[in-house]
């Protein structure tokens, strides 16, 4: 009975979920694999004749794990440590033969780098982080970015409104690193190069902008106070267009899809004849500054602190800012590492044993959902 209670349970949820997908579809978090990128693809064009409401761009819903693209600029830079052509290189632009030994040098560099870079020091009295380079001297490395990095690394699931700000932090950090320590730049080098390529390619999807907007405690604050104002505008033009469409479709936080109203007839006639400056009709223009007022009125606003749970915001302030609530329960659950999921997959080895190979797949997938 209570196998059948789950088949029955299984069985409602996945009519539930295949309904949910003839409205919307999400956001996808994997690593950078290229099979993904056509995974992605072939995905987009089955969707096309479902007709999605918000639409299905390949590009802008994939989300690239923050955990693998940390882990490929850091490889990078322990595969320097072992190319003599690098450890030449450094040598040359750190130090003056009278300075340190060159053998030591290379001895100390061509030791275990990863095992020496482990090696955290704490500075008394000092609000600093340390660790040894490989000639021995200590490396300063900021403790807010450690911080940082330990909060998007957490065995609890990372948001992604985190995800452009750790970033950030994490590329400067390296940055400063490299200027004040020389023995160790040609390779931080090699890693900033690695770390830019991926930081230009979050270009490709708008989430990570919209889910830092949707996060009450960080708003368009760490857009204003670091990114120039070229990107500050083009942050905010993503922002408004998504919310007008949000607002035409009437997209509801339960997944429901109104049908949104008839456009304006002039609005069509303008754009039969490609007068597109001459398109914007009452309703539409009505919209535009009901949507302008919401943004306002919530980036104005007071953040909240950081400890908060969004959703308990989200929860009091849905009649006050309903387009971005809207907004923000389809891009606050957003993943910004795919490990909590692949742990989920290397989990199951632990209850799909040899014992237990006659397990059925609807009791395998409920005993799974039980687990997390």
């Amino acid at each position: 009975n209570i196998i059948q209670a789950w088949k029955d349970y299984f069985a409602i949820l996945k009519i539930d979920l295949a309904a949910g997908v003839t409205a919307k579809a999400g956001h996808f978090t994997m690593d950078n694999a290229e099979n993904n990128v056509t995974m992605m693809t072939h995905l987009s064009q089955l969707l096309v004749p479902r007709e999605l409401p918000l639409g299905f761009d390949a590009k802008d819903r994939r989300i690239m794990c923050y955990a693998h693209i940390m882990n490929i600029c850091v490889q990078h830079v322990v595969e320097a440590f072992r190319s003599p052509d690098m450890l030449a290189e450094a040598w040359d632009d750190a130090f003056d033969d009278d300075e340190v030994d060159k053998d030591e040098y290379l001895a100390a560099v061509q030791r275990d780098p990863v095992s020496l870079g482990r090696s955290i020091l704490i500075a008394t009295g000092n609000d600093q982080d340390w660790f040894k380079s490989p000639d021995g001297q200590p490396v300063q490395v900021p403790k807010t970015q450690l911080l940082h990095d330990q909060r998007m690394s957490a065995e609890k699931r990372a948001m992604l409104n985190r995800a452009v700000p750790s970033f950030e932090l994490f590329m400067t950090a390296w940055e400063k690193l490299r200027e004040t320590n020389k023995c160790i730049a040609p390779f931080i080098d090699v890693g900033l190069k690695w770390a830019k390529q991926y930081y230009n390619r979050m270009d490709n999807t708008q989430a990570y902008i919209i889910s830092m907007l949707v996060d009450p405690s960080l708003q368009f604050q760490w857009i204003r106070k670091y990114w120039g104002q070229e990107w500050i505008m083009h942050a905010e033009n993503i922002v408004l267009a998504l919310m007008e469409k949000y607002h035409a479709t009437k997209v509801s936080a339960s997944g429901n899809v109104e049908s949104s109203p008839q456009p304006d007839s002039l609005d069509s006639l303008a754009r039969l004849y490609g007068l597109d400056d001459m398109e914007l009709g009452p309703s539409r223009r009505g919209a535009l500054q009901a949507v302008e007022k919401e943004y306002r009125m919530y980036v104005d606003g007071e953040l909240v602190d950081g400890s908060m749970d969004p959703l308990r915001f989200w929860e009091v302030n849905r009649t006050r800012f309903p387009t971005i609530f809207a907004i923000a329960m389809d891009y606050l659950p957003i993943q910004a590492s795919s490990v909590p999921c692949e742990r989920v997959f290397s989990s199951s080895a632990d209850t799909d044993t040899k014992k237990r190979n006659l397990i059925s797949p609807i009791l395998m997938e409920a005993l799974q959902m039980l687990k997390y």
